[in-house]
């Protein structure tokens, strides 16, 4: 099974036998709550991302998508404190990745930041893995 089968087997098994919602441990717990249409998941809500919080699956799927493509980890990126395309949010961090390809967001733009929900739930899925001990600003897939 790949990084996508899995990640979708997960987010179905959320819906079906958890009621749809999930708390995710971090720093700072949220709830993840996942979206349907005619009972097919097509992304989550999130309790952490104030008036925003709907990730579709797209963004789950280009996550892992680029992890692919860049040899199994990638930087999440810093859109707290860098504009996309400049510093720690370059195009080809996740954080950047998503903004551009998902959402649209254009070079130089400010970047609402999304990165804690997404790393965590990729991370409780079982496909990602930050390493242990301080965080060193890398997610990296599963084997």
């Amino acid at each position: 099974m790949n990084h996508f089968e899995k990640f979708n087997n997960w987010v179905l098994d959320v819906y079906k036998s958890k009621g749809g919602s999930l708390k995710i441990d971090s720093k700072k717990p949220f709830t993840m709550e996942v979206v349907t249409n005619q009972g097919v998941p097509t992304g989550v809500n999130v309790d952490n991302l104030g008036s925003y919080p709907y990730l579709p699956i797209t963004v789950f799927h280009s996550a892992l998508f680029l992890l692919q493509t860049k040899g199994g980890s990638a930087l999440k990126g810093d859109a707290m404190s860098h504009k996309l395309g400049e510093g720690d949010l370059p195009l080809d961090s996740i954080e950047g990745y998503i903004a551009y390809l998902v959402f649209g967001q254009e070079i130089g733009s400010s970047v609402f930041r999304k990165i804690t929900p997404i790393s965590r739930i990729l991370e409780a899925s079982g496909v990602c893995y930050k390493k242990a001990g301080k965080d060193d600003g890398y997610l990296h897939l599963a084997q």
